[in-house]
């Protein structure tokens, strides 16, 4: 419990509420299997999924690689394309080319379509309420949750988490 409380405390993460903290606590500390990514980004990204970095203009295999890691470690965090960038020393404009060209989609659609995942997974795997798991996956707040999920899935998170979990 002392690791939870030290996370509510840390200065890093402002304004974290216990259970959001125990969420957040539970992610990393999970135990990964080197072979294998986090069980919901198996789900939002299979292994043998195609990434074309090999096009003209993508981004070349160890930038998919480092990029990918870097969104999955800072997910419950902001992840402007200016950082992102940095991290492979290029420009934003042409990192968005670059991210779209491999993934097939913008970073922005890619980052939502992952905290959409790895909420979709907290919602089954937990009790939490969806107020603590939205902050544990990125989003500003629940209703923020709320309109990305529904956009995405065309379910509330409430009325998904009823149809998948059962009684």
């Amino acid at each position: 419990m002392s690791d939870v409380q030290d996370l509510c405390s840390s200065p890093a993460i402002p304004a974290m509420t216990v259970p959001q903290a125990r969420i957040l606590h539970r992610m990393r500390e999970t135990p990964r299997d080197p072979g294998r990514d986090t069980p919901w980004l198996a789900l939002a990204h299979p292994p043998d999924a195609p990434v074309t970095a090999a096009l003209k203009g993508g981004l070349a295999p160890w930038q998919v690689r480092k990029v990918r890691r870097h969104i999955v470690d800072h997910l419950d965090q902001g992840l402007p394309i200016a950082r992102l960038a940095a991290l492979l020393g290029v420009s934003p404009g042409h990192f968005c080319r670059a991210f779209k060209a491999s993934f097939g989609q913008s970073p922005h659609s890619y980052i939502t379509r992952l905290r959409i995942r790895q909420a979709q997974y907290l919602m089954l795997n937990s009790p939490d309420p969806l107020g603590a798991i939205a902050p544990a996956c990125g989003f500003t707040d629940q209703p923020h949750l709320t309109r990305m999920f529904r956009k995405m899935t065309g379910h509330t998170p409430r009325r998904w988490r009823r149809l998948h979990t059962t009684p």
